[in-house]
């Protein structure tokens, strides 16, 4: 059974800044983290599937990066993914409950239209 040892992880992030990661791993001897995907083509189809699929979900470049840093991080920077993800979340939702406003408005000027022949109500001429 490995010990298992607190470590630090300092990745370094957009535009220079730093985050300390505090973390419980198993620390090998000889063995440091290092940002690297070392592996096969599977390995770069995986890795470019992910990219894909991060831009597909509105990360920008700088925010892929970051996540890549954080994933060659391992299992220690769980929570840090799970906080950007959920942000993303949020975010994306947001902008769908802003479209389904918007749609719901333009249900009720379409039922005006009907009812009254216009959204201002009547069939007045109006001079914009």
């Amino acid at each position: 059974m490995q010990k298992m040892n607190s470590c630090y992880l300092n990745i370094s992030i957009l535009h220079s800044k730093k985050i300390l990661l505090y973390c419980r791993c198993t620390k090998k001897k000889g063995v440091h983290l290092q940002f690297s995907f070392e592996g096969g083509a599977d390995e770069t189809e995986r890795k470019e599937f992910l990219r894909h699929q991060l831009q597909a979900i509105g990360f920008s470049e700088e925010e892929i990066l970051y996540y890549f840093k954080l994933l060659a991080a391992g299992e220690c920077s769980n929570l840090e993914r799970l906080r950007m993800l959920g942000d993303k979340r949020k975010e994306t939702l947001e902008q769908i409950h802003n479209l389904e406003q918007n749609v719901m408005e333009m249900d009720v000027m379409r039922n005006e239209i009907r009812k009254n022949g216009s959204i201002l109500g009547g069939a007045k001429k109006w001079n914009f």
